[in-house]
C-alpha cells in the first residue's frame, strides 16, 4: 500500500507542503525586498530618515502598514490639535483616517507631502476647515503672505509652516489705536484694505464736497507745517506764507521732538490725505488724526491747529 500521511497520499501531502512552504517563503522575501529596497525616495522633510535601516521609524514592524502613533509621535503639534478636535487634522475631514490618505511618501524629493491634492489643489483649499474662514480681501492672499514658511522644503527646527499665527487682527495689521478701542472688524471689516476703514467706505460720498475741501485744506496745510518745522530743526531755509513761517518759528521754541518726529507726523498728514475720499464721517478721521499727531509728537493737539 502507497505510504500515507495524515490520511493523504505521501506524494500528494508533499505536494501541497511544498507549496505551504513556497508561498511562505515568497510572503518573507516580498517583505524583505520592500525593506531592503525603497519603493521611492522620501520628500525633502523626511530626507534624514531616508534609507532601509530607518522603516521602522515610520512602518509597523516588518509590515508595508504605516503607523500612524510613529507619525504623531514626531508631529506631536498635530496630536494635540487632533485631541482639543481643532484645526484641518481635527475636523470631520481628517479625523480617524489614515495620515497616508493625504501624505504620501515615496513619490519623490520634490513630490506634494501636504495633501492639497485631497481637497482639489491647494488654491482650493476651503480655509473654513482650519478654524479660520477668509473672507473679502483675505480670500484673494497667497498663502505665503501670511504663512512665511508655506513654500520652504525644510523647516528650522521649531519653525511651522501653517500651523502658529494668531487670529486676532493686529498680529498682522498695525494698531495705530493702541488697544484704545475694543473690535477691529467692527470698523475695518474684511471687504476693503484695513487703512480704509470699511465701515466708513461704504457710505462715503455722503460728507458735502465742501466739507472734504476744507478737510484736505487743513491736512495740506498741516504738512506744509511739518515740512517746514524739519528744515527749521536742521538749520535750513524757510519757505511758505508769513502765518506759517510764524507758527513754524513758534513751534520751534517748544518743540518736544526731533526732525525725525517731524517727519513722522508729516508721513500722518500725507496718509490722511488719502483717506479723505474714501471716509464718510470726517469727524472721527479728524478725531483719529489729531489723536496719531499727538501720540507721535507726545504733546497735546494744538501742534496740528
Amino acid at each position: 500500500m502507497p505510504c500515507k500521511l495524515h490520511g493523504l497520499p505521501l506524494k500528494f501531502g508533499a505536494v501541497l507542503l511544498a507549496a505551504l512552504l513556497g508561498g511562505l517563503l515568497a510572503e518573507r522575501n516580498a517583505a524583505a525586498s520592500f525593506f531592503d529596497s525603497s519603493p521611492g525616495k522620501l520628500a525633502k522633510a523626511h530626507a534624514y530618515i531616508d534609507g532601509s535601516s530607518n522603516c521602522a521609524k515610520c512602518h509597523v514592524t516588518g509590515k508595508r502598514d504605516v503607523d500612524a502613533k510613529k507619525c504623531l509621535d514626531c508631529h506631536d503639534t498635530v496630536q494635540k490639535r487632533i485631541n482639543d478636535k481643532r484645526g484641518v487634522h481635527g475636523s470631520a475631514k481628517a479625523l480617524n483616517r489614515p495620515c497616508e490618505l493625504c501624505h504620501k511618501e515615496h513619490k519623490g524629493t520634490d513630490a506634494d507631502m501636504f495633501g492639497w491634492q485631497t481637497f482639489g489643489g491647494q488654491a482650493k483649499f476651503n480655509h473654513e476647515i482650519s478654524g479660520f474662514s477668509l473672507s473679502g480681501r483675505h480670500s484673494v492672499v497667497d498663502c505665503k503672505d501670511c504663512h512665511k514658511q508655506a513654500e520652504a522644503a525644510v523647516l528650522a527646527k521649531g519653525a511651522k509652516r501653517f500651523l502658529g499665527l494668531a487670529q486676532k487682527c493686529e498680529s498682522c495689521h498695525e494698531d495705530v489705536h493702541k488697544g484704545k478701542l475694543p473690535d477691529c472688524a467692527s470698523c475695518h471689516g474684511q471687504e476693503h484694505p484695513f487703512k480704509e476703514v470699511a465701515k466708513f467706505v461704504d457710505s462715503a460720498g455722503k460728507e458735502a464736497p465742501v466739507r472734504r475741501t476744507r478737510m484736505r485744506l487743513l491736512i495740506g496745510f498741516a504738512a506744509d507745517f511739518y515740512r517746514q518745522l524739519m528744515n527749521g530743526l536742521v538749520g535750513g531755509p524757510m519757505a511758505g506764507d508769513p502765518p506759517l513761517r510764524k507758527a513754524v518759528q513758534a513751534a520751534l521754541k517748544n518743540w518736544p521732538g526731533s526732525e525725525e518726529t517731524a517727519a513722522d507726523c508729516l508721513e500722518t498728514c500725507l496718509t490722511m490725505e488719502g483717506h479723505v475720499d474714501v471716509n464718510a464721517n470726517l469727524n472721527t478721521l479728524a478725531e483719529c488724526w489729531l489723536d496719531e499727531l499727538a501720540e507721535k509728537a507726545r504733546v497735546g493737539r494744538w501742534v496740528a491747529s
